[in-house]
């Protein structure tokens, strides 16, 4: 299960390309693409798996998820993890 590192983090759409995250524990600010926006405010409500993200972010889309949106998601956690914005535990 994937869930944040901090208790705060400030969300601030910086456009619909792009968000500006405030990490209240480090005191770091990053840029991040609207994926990476979108997974931040989902893990905001509760923790969840990889493939519960994908389902979540592939409700917004017509076709159903494909391996390409997996790839692109596990690359994007992967980076957020880099980051020290979310961590994995075991469930």
């Amino acid at each position: 299960m994937w869930h944040l590192t901090a208790d705060t983090l400030v969300y601030a759409p910086a456009s619909e390309e792009a968000a500006v995250i405030y990490n209240t524990a480090s005191g770091d600010t990053h840029l991040v693409n609207a994926l990476a926006a979108q997974v931040i405010s989902l893990l905001g409500s509760t923790a969840a798996s990889t493939d519960i993200l994908l389902d979540r972010i592939a409700d917004q889309y017509p076709a159903p998820p494909d391996p390409e949106l997996l790839q692109v998601l596990e690359s994007t956690l992967a980076d957020l993890h880099r980051l020290d914005l979310i961590t994995e535990t075991s469930a």
